[in-house]
């Protein structure tokens, strides 16, 4: 064995450069796959732990205030798989919250707000404060946020904090932090005092939660079914869309969704780099041999068998590998608190910080054992090779088969002549390299479609929603014509299209299949090729009124497809639709989309309630919303900010009538309203007439809001992802411009002592390689095109727009990057001196 060692510690010092480059490939593949592993095992526990130390109850059921019943408990304690329950009331808000920056700015904030007594009732709350207890009585209005929030706001015990509703501001000041469960992943929850939760109930919507365990095994979602069932018949009203529920199964999927896709995309990016290993070594074995063969003679004449000889090759990509292994080591150590880190971050939670060292050493042993196999079996062409053909420089190298590109008569083009025999020459290192080359593509070319929809934040994101977002979504009121009002909307020079549509005001639909009823979000609009961020991934967009368009989710759930024949239900009435298509949804993935005329066949009364406005390139949407105001009147939002002091007694007396009405179309289903007030001789009466806006909101900035850190996150995956493919790129093409040179050393001497010059063999050696690179950029683009947005729709991801100019341009750098890579190594051709050759 000692032989065998120094024979391959022997050929590691007599290329060095290849065998550092070697050792790289395998530091990057095991500090990928060794992190993807060791944080995927601090990941998947992450839901458990972060249950079991908040003590959530899994699943639950949801209505407002008003809805609620406490009968609806015993329906709960008469159900012996439920083994516990509590109620939690809370107020919340998704639109019309701002967070006061420190420059002055504001940034949408949707907030539940709770008081610590009920949130004691959902979760084991351990409030965290770096504030004694003098410090902490003295704060008048103190509140409590999520660790996740102080971090991303960079707060601290005893910062202001400050939201703004509307006109009116509210002051708070930090005084800890807490590890938040799952309340909303999309909404803020934040502990306020009785007093303040008091003071914002009136301008909030309340709530309660009704959570509950369950005994192990349990249906879930059969047992939320039948509790909805009994709180509808025993409040004898149709609660069907008032009452919202999820499982511990929901949960934790929507909790493993994001996850899945970064630690899927790292062992991928871990797969691609094995390929190369593996290509590699074989390409780098066979060269040897072919180049060491008087040696591998003069070896086997001293007395060196084959087998010794070979292990000596498997000898040598072992301490390679084990030197790759041992700096891999270090680099997950640092790599996977990372991903841990990124994934906390977008599940809000907190961890295992600890490094799981046996996924670690697994990914170690893998990839020693891969690499070990991979070596012996093409170590073993040793055997092939007696002295006698040893010494005769391999018989292989004389053939007299058919000459393809004969070199007579070439004129100018004998460079790329004696490049492409030698590429024809070379076929299988050619395959080995084209099949790394189209996986290294692919890879380059879907993280340089992916990069510009993460790195433009919600701009980029907004296309993969799964649902329209406009610059601004105006309600109206019911008294408003919608459609004459998007039409004076769209003359305004601001405005680029003015699109009105029906939104739901927090009802939903039924998908009926069989025996059972599926929940869904809707949307709709009078043509679908208006929109802009909706389209399908599979079918087409709805036209008729008889068709919809599901996302995935909720075919899944319904358990439906393309060209299927469903039933939709709408309190008592009941129509049929064809499914035209189906799309992926981010947000709201429970969706269906139907045209207008489609939505009235179930609710023939329904108004169209809403505009949704793109403004031109450019237009403050801040300063549009404000013209809007001054044009329009006061919406009910802002109704709500004047405040009835100063002017004449008639004058505070219609200001109150107006923040009364403002607080009733608010809170409640009232359209119109008239009020009379006599004072003596006086009549003064008014009604909402002068109201046509009902809210103005920016989904853009919710959006941002509630996913601008995951699209930052993706963004550097991403941006990880394309540069390790570079790398790995720029070293497979060092080792076998590297390989080749040294392989072919003598020809090279040969032809300068007859007058080619360095450039031209450098020339000769770019087209070596090049073809096989334009092969293989070739071949991964028309994978990408055909196949991703497939393969991404199947896996129930994000479909992505192919871009065919960026892919195009994307090409061109790819291809320009291996030339530059190639020419790099090819340089090396300099140092090939005819004078030592004739020496030798």
């Amino acid at each position: 064995m000692n032989k065998n060692i120094r024979l391959a510690h022997a050929n590691i010092r007599k290329h060095k450069i290849e065998s550092f480059l070697m050792s790289l490939l395998v530091f990057l593949c095991v500090t990928v796959l060794g992190s993807a592993l060791s944080a995927g095992v601090c990941i998947s526990t992450m839901f458990d732990r972060m249950m079991e130390r908040t003590g959530i109850k899994p699943c639950y059921v949801q209505t407002s205030e008003k809805n609620y019943d406490e009968h609806f408990l015993t329906f709960l304690a008469e159900d012996p798989r439920v083994t516990e329950y509590s109620v939690v009331s809370f107020l919340c808000d998704s639109d019309n919250f701002r967070l006061l920056m420190p420059d002055g700015g504001k940034k949408i904030f949707p907030v539940y707000f709770v008081t610590a007594e009920e949130d004691a009732k959902f979760e084991k709350t351990r409030p965290e404060s770096g504030l004694n207890e003098a410090e902490l009585a003295a704060i008048a209005h103190p509140i409590w946020l999520p660790h996740s929030t102080m971090r991303a706001y960079k707060l601290h015990e005893g910062d202001p904090f400050e939201l703004v509703w509307n006109a009116k501001k509210f002051s708070f000041t930090v005084a800890g932090s807490y590890e938040c469960g799952l309340f909303d992943s999309s909404m803020t929850k934040c502990i306020v005092t009785e007093q303040d939760y008091q003071m914002l109930k009136p301008i909030m919507i309340a709530g309660r939660r009704i959570y509950f365990g369950t005994e192990p095994e349990t249906d879930e979602e059969d047992l939320i079914q039948i509790f909805r069932r009994k709180c509808m018949e025993y409040s004898e009203e149709d609660l069907s869309f008032a009452l919202s529920s999820e499982s511990s199964q929901e949960l934790r999927q929507s909790f493993s969704d994001d996850i899945d896709l970064l630690l899927t995309a790292a062992k991928v990016m871990a797969c691609i780099i094995f390929l190369a290993v593996a290509v590699m070594i074989r390409f780098r074995i066979v060269n040897d041999i072919r180049n060491q063969i008087v040696s591998i003679g003069v070896l086997e004449a001293i007395g060196y068998k084959s087998s010794d000889i070979s292990l000596s090759y498997v000898w040598e990509y072992l301490l390679l590998s084990l030197a790759g292994c041992a700096a891999g080591i270090i680099g997950c150590c640092i790599l996977s608190p990372v991903f841990v880190s990124t994934v906390e971050n977008l599940a809000e939670t907190e961890g295992a910080r600890h490094i799981s060292l046996p996924e670690i050493l697994l990914a170690v042993l893998m990839i020693l054992l891969f690499v070990t196999v991979i070596a012996f079996l093409r170590a073993r062409a040793v055997r092939h090779y007696p002295p006698v053909r040893a010494f005769r420089k391999g018989i292989e190298t004389h053939h007299f088969g058919r000459n393809y590109l004969p070199l007579r008569n070439t004129g100018k083009s004998v460079h790329l002549r004696i490049a492409l025999k030698g590429f024809l020459s070379n076929l299988k290192q050619c395959f080995g390299l084209t099949a790394v080359m189209t996986v290294v593509t692919v890879g380059v070319l879907v993280c340089a479609l992916f990069f510009p929809v993460f790195g433009r934040g919600i701009d980029g994101l907004m296309v993969l929603s799964g649902h329209e977002v406009s610059d601004v979504d105006i309600r109206v009121c019911d008294s408003t014509d919608a459609y004459a009002f998007a039409a004076e909307l769209a003359a305004m020079p601001e405005v680029r299209k003015a699109m009105p549509s029906i939104k739901s005001e927090g009802e939903g639909l039924f998908l009926r299949t069989g025996d059972s009823d599926n929940w869904m979000y809707w949307e709709t609009y009078d043509n679908f090729s208006d929109t802009e961020n909706i389209f399908a991934a599979s079918g087409r967009l709805p036209e008729h009124d008889n068709e919809i368009m599901l996302s995935k989710t909720a075919s899944y759930a319904a358990n439906c497809k393309v060209g299927d024949t469903v039933t939709l239900v709408c309190g008592s009435v009941e129509q049929q639709y064809l499914v035209t298509g189906l799309t992926v949804a981010l947000i709201d993935g429970n969706t269906l989309f139907m045209t207008t005329d489609g939505y009235r066949r179930l609710n023939p009364l329904a108004k169209t309630n809403s505009v949704d406005v793109y403004l031109e390139k450019g237009t403050d949407i801040t300063e549009f919303e404000e013209q809007i105001d001054r044009k329009y009147g006061k919406s009910v939002a802002d109704s709500l900010k004047e405040q009835s002091s100063g002017g004449s007694l008639e004058e505070r007396i219609r200001s109150a009538a107006d923040q009364l009405i403002a607080e009733m179309m608010q809170s409640t289903d009232m359209t119109q309203l008239d009020y009379a007030i006599q004072i003596g001789d006086t009549v003064i009466t008014g009604d909402n007439s002068n109201v046509q806006i009902r809210s103005i909101s920016n989904m853009r900035e919710f959006l941002d809001s509630a996913l601008g850190s995951a699209c930052r996150s993706y963004a550097a995956a991403v941006f990880l992802f394309a540069l390790l493919s570079m790398i790995v790129t720029v070293t497979i093409l060092l080792i076998l411009t590297a390989s080749v040179i040294r392989d072919q050393r003598r020809a090279f001497g040969i032809m300068k002592s007859i007058g080619y010059t360095n450039r031209e063999l450098i020339f000769q050696l770019l087209f070596r390689i090049i073809p096989a690179a334009v092969i293989a950029v070739m071949i991964g683009t028309v994978i990408v095109i055909l196949f991703v947005n497939t393969a991404w729709f199947q896996l129930n991801l994000l479909p992505i727009p192919v871009n065919y100019r960026a892919i195009l341009c994307m090409d061109c750098v790819i291809l320009l990057f291996c030339t530059v890579s190639t020419l790099i190594g090819a340089a090396k051709v300099r140092e090939v001196s005819v004078c030592e050759l004739m020496s030798e």
